[in-house]
Order: C-alpha cells, then structure tokens, then sequence
C-alpha cells in the first residue's frame, strides 16, 4: 500500500496500537498480531449471514480477503488459522 492512498491513511489509523496486554494488541477495532517475523493486521467478523477475514501485512506488501456466503464464525476461525500455521509460520 502506498502511504498517500486513502485507504492506506484510513489503515493507519486503525494500525494505531489502543489496547495491549502480553498476548495481545488492539488498534481502532484491528487485531494485531506479532511474531518473531511478521505484523499481521486483521479484522474478521460475521454480518448479515456471512462472515469475513481481512488481514494484510505492511512491510512484506500482501493481504488476503476472505468472503464466506455463510455466517459461521467457527468456520471462519479454523480458516484463520489453518491459514496463519500453514502460509505464515
């Protein structure tokens, strides 16, 4: 993401660390999670029947939307992870 899009300054803003504790922190209803390699930025949820992962990386520049046509939030869950064992570790 370019630094002088829209979108990109809107992402900023939720990137802005509010809330931590030793497991976990928390940007302007963004989830942020930290390894040794990687920040991952993501928001999931269900709405209106269906569920959603968005989830980016600023630094390696990629990010992944993930649209189910159902609302299952353990579904949507167990995909968040499979994905973030097997591509990201």
């Amino acid at each position: 993401m370019t630094k002088e899009s829209v979108i990109s300054k809107g992402a900023t803003m939720t990137e802005k660390i509010y809330y931590k504790d030793e497991n976990r922190e928390m940007g302007l209803g963004t989830n942020i999670m930290t390894d040794d390699k990687n920040t991952i930025y993501l928001k999931s949820g269900d709405s209106m029947g269906q569920s959603s992962i968005i989830c980016y990386n600023r630094v390696e520049n990629w990010g992944i939307i993930i649209l189910l046509n159902q609302r299952n939030s353990k579904m949507r869950q167990n995909l968040l992870n499979e994905i973030y064992d097997t591509v990201l570790k």
